[in-house]
């Protein structure tokens, strides 16, 4: 088709990305991914929970022993309410420890907001363990 007087004869042209511009944007893309906050999973353990579920809020587990080789920094473990007696814990658990967290990000052990869970020593006269 010929061109008449005043059509529109713009022409864009691309050009390689400088030195600067490929600086800038991994700066950018850098600065997005450090932005992003960390993942944090909760795991659950519950009085009516078995070792062999997922540690979930649906599907909780039965021992911290189970449970807090799920943890890792930042995560945190929901002890839902009831009794636990010592088979709930590591045998040797005076000696256990938790997976190290961070000062930002710290492992932590909680209650399930709003119960209490309650733990029992095996030699606690006229208490169920």
């Amino acid at each position: 088709m010929p061109r008449r007087r005043g059509d529109d004869d713009t022409e864009v042209r691309l050009h390689a990305p400088t030195s600067s511009l490929r600086v800038t944007l991994l700066a950018l893309l850098l600065a997005t991914f450090l932005a992003v906050p960390p993942v944090r999973r909760t795991t659950t353990m519950a009085t009516t929970g078995s070792d062999s579920n997922p540690c979930t809020l649906a599907a909780p587990c039965a021992t911290v022993d189970r449970a807090s080789g799920r943890l890792a920094s930042g995560d945190t473990l929901y002890i839902r309410g009831g009794s636990y007696g010592t088979s709930s814990f590591p045998s040797g658990y005076e000696n256990w420890h938790l997976p190290a967290g961070t000062a930002a990000q710290p492992t932590t052990i909680r209650n399930y907001p709003g119960e209490a869970p309650v733990f029992r020593r095996r030699h606690d006269p006229g208490r169920v363990s």
